[in-house]
């Protein structure tokens, strides 16, 4: 009986302690993605014809991030890349061609649903110390510092993608929320181009580590497959509700079982004590 206890005890006391971990670390963003409505080409189309001339330009960017269904459009050269403007992007790539930096950036601040991909606080290398802004780092090199941050905010990840010509472009990804194959042909998230708006020394530091290329001004753009859906999609204010839940549940249940399991430690050998001394005077 003792071992018991003292298992159920330590789950427990294990299960309070866990409890942010359990709640923030899995990604349950990827099934609020998997949830999501799928932009087609007819969904697109309505779109487009509903919005008024001055916003035609824009019905694009109200699809960034969101999965798509029969939609592929081609991007072969770095050339074509600047010059797209209003269009969308709906690549099929080969997952060999898409290579991570290990830069994130904020693409939703939890308490706000602000996203922080179009609005960049300066860009901080590892080695020179943390610039805060609103209580995290918009910009970050460090995965731990994500992790960490999650209650606060979600991240996408940069990532390299290589076009038919040898050349590469950015493209930030919702990778928390996305299941990117290992290998094999996979649809990215609609996408559209993007300045990349940084103080120029944070652009150089990008330039020299990446090895992109630029624009006729020195200016960087990137391939924004992530934006919209992290701002806008509702099932992300519901999952902080979830995640809030589960980590208050975890909580109750694992210090209030502890409790339980201690009193009952304690009485039942008081119980079997008077048994014994029973049974001996009988």
């Amino acid at each position: 009986m003792g071992y018991l206890f003292s298992t159920l005890l330590i789950m427990f006391v294990l299960l309070a302690l866990c409890a942010w971990p359990i709640a923030y670390l899995p990604h349950y963003e990827k099934n609020v993605y998997e949830k999501s409505q799928n932009v087609t080409w007819e969904r697109y189309e309505q779109a487009l014809a509903e919005a008024t001339e001055e916003d035609k330009r824009t019905v694009h960017l109200d699809f960034v991030g969101y999965p798509t269904e029969g939609m592929k459009t081609e991007l072969t050269s770095f050339a074509q890349f600047l010059e797209e403007s209003s269009e969308p992007i709906c690549l099929e790539i080969d997952v060999e061609d898409l290579k991570p930096t290990g830069m994130y950036t904020v693409v939703r601040r939890m308490e706000t649903g602000f996203s922080g991909a179009s609005v960049h606080s300066k860009w901080t290398p590892r080695s020179s110390g943390p610039v805060i802004t609103q209580g995290i780092n918009y910009d970050t090199e460090c995965y731990l510092e994500t992790l960490w941050n999650r209650p606060q905010a979600i991240y996408g990840q940069y990532y390299l993608l290589r076009l038919a010509d040898g050349n590469e472009v950015l493209v930030l990804l919702n990778d928390t929320a996305l299941e990117i194959p290992r290998n094999g042909k996979w649809q990215l998230p609609f996408a559209s181009k993007r300045y990349l708006a940084l103080a120029q020394e944070d652009e150089d530091y990008i330039i020299d580590k990446l090895g992109i290329q630029t624009d006729s001004t020195g200016d960087i753009y990137y391939l924004d497959a992530s934006e919209w859906w992290a701002t806008f999609e509702d099932g992300l204010d519901e999952l902080k509700e979830f995640r809030i839940q589960v980590m208050v549940g975890c909580l109750l249940t694992g210090i209030g079982g502890a409790i339980v399991v201690f009193i009952l430690m304690l009485v039942v050998p008081i119980k079997d004590k008077k048994e014994d001394t029973l049974d001996e005077t009988l």
